[in-house]
Order: structure tokens, then C-alpha cells, then sequence
């Protein structure tokens, strides 16, 4: 269970599973759920933002990863 933004609190399944993004390989642990309740999925701060610098652009409907 984790607490969401109105503090109540949502099931959460979490795998770890093998993601590339681009040239890069790398085992990350994700979260999903049938409750998140938005049109999107964010990523989790473990493991994507330790390896890039992400930018969420909801204008564009982008989402950029730049390597650390």
C-alpha cells in the first residue's frame, strides 16, 4: 500500500524488471497499480532517477531521460 496525494492509500504491485531506455540496460523495481486513477504513469524515483535527469513535459506529452 502507498499513500497517494489526497493521503488515502492504494494497492501497489511491484516487479523488478528489465528496462532500456535508448543504448541503456537496467534492472528497475516498478510499481503498478489499478487504482493511480490518472490518464499516466509515473515513474518511480528508485532506479530511473538514480541512472537519468527526467523532464516531464505535460504540454508535449514527452517525457525526456538524459544520462547522469
Amino acid at each position: 500500500m502507498v499513500v497517494v496525494g489526497d493521503g488515502s492509500y492504494i494497492p501497489v504491485y511491484l516487479f523488478k524488471i528489465a528496462v532500456s531506455i535508448g543504448e541503456i540496460e537496467f534492472m528497475a523495481e516498478i510499481g503498478f497499480s489499478e487504482r493511480l486513477g490518472v490518464g499516466f504513469n509515473l515513474l518511480g524515483r528508485r532506479d530511473f532517477f538514480d541512472i537519468f535527469r527526467v523532464c516531464f513535459s505535460d504540454s508535449q506529452e514527452k517525457i525526456t531521460f538524459e544520462k547522469l
